[in-house]
């Protein structure tokens, strides 16, 4: 057992011994390329299921999602810089939750995926829901923001976000601004 340890720290090379300040501190810049979806098919989808979800529920007034270039730019604006630890953001934009919300999905693939996934978590088991921090407050940025029955505007984009968990961690998710512009 002695000779397979001993083989073991042989055969592994040390990361310990470099002292070179090599690391980029910057964004990554080859992180995994992932197919995205297409935001036609994206709507599509989120529509079919706001349609579906608003008759099981008697719903009235859940009118169709549009794609809104505005707020695609509205959205572009945002700071997404993180200076704290976990799933928070810190951003100064005015207009949050006065006439738009944000929702947060991996991929327009798994929208409704992750918009079923916030309504058996969120509204039937009555599990917390992911949450930003905007101007000082706690927020929700969970996706049942795009079955909001009176949102009527859509635009997403992806983004990349570094947090810090003992360490940097990019990820890139697809952020949502839902609203009227």
């Amino acid at each position: 057992m002695k000779i397979i340890i001993i083989l073991v720290m042989l055969l592994v090379p040390s990361h310990c011994d470099d002292t070179s300040d090599d690391y980029d501190y910057g964004p990554p810049t080859d992180l995994p390329v992932t197919d995205w979806g297409s935001p036609e098919e994206f709507l599509k989808e989120v529509n079919d299921y706001r349609a579906k979800y608003a008759k099981e529920n008697r719903i009235p007034n859940m009118y169709k999602l549009t794609w809104n270039e505005t707020l695609l730019e509205a959205l572009k604006t945002l700071d997404w810089d993180d200076g704290s630890t976990g799933w928070t953001l810190w951003t100064g934009w005015d207009g949050y939750e006065t006439r738009w919300r944000i929702a947060e999905i991996d991929t327009f693939f798994d929208a409704v995926t992750a918009i079923d996934d916030a309504v058996q978590d969120e509204l039937v088991s009555n599990i917390r829901h992911r949450k930003t921090k905007f101007r000082g407050e706690w927020r929700s940025v969970s996706p049942l923001e795009l079955i909001h029955p009176l949102q009527t505007s859509v635009a997403c984009t992806k983004v990349v976000k570094m947090i810090y968990l003992g360490g940097d961690f990019y990820f890139i998710s697809t952020t949502c601004l839902i609203g009227d512009m």
